[in-house]
């Protein structure tokens, strides 16, 4: 495996556990070579935050139910 696609998948694992915009992130993407510009960036926020809001509905929904 190329040290780069270790890189990704080091940075996939990053966003998966939301840890977004953090040292090691940021570290991460510069090591990957990926390059957003701020349309790019923008709607990776939007997504994230959209995520976001899903999850804090999903644990309101559940704890009413118990």
């Amino acid at each position: 495996m190329a040290y780069k696609d270790v890189y990704l998948r080091e940075l996939c694992l990053e966003l998966v556990q939301g840890n977004v915009g953090g040292e090691r992130f940021n570290d991460l993407l510069v090591k990957t070579g990926i390059f957003l510009d701020e349309s790019e960036w923008m709607m990776t926020n939007r997504l994230l935050e959209k995520c976001e809001q899903t999850d804090h509905l999903m644990l309101l929904s559940t704890a009413s139910i118990h």
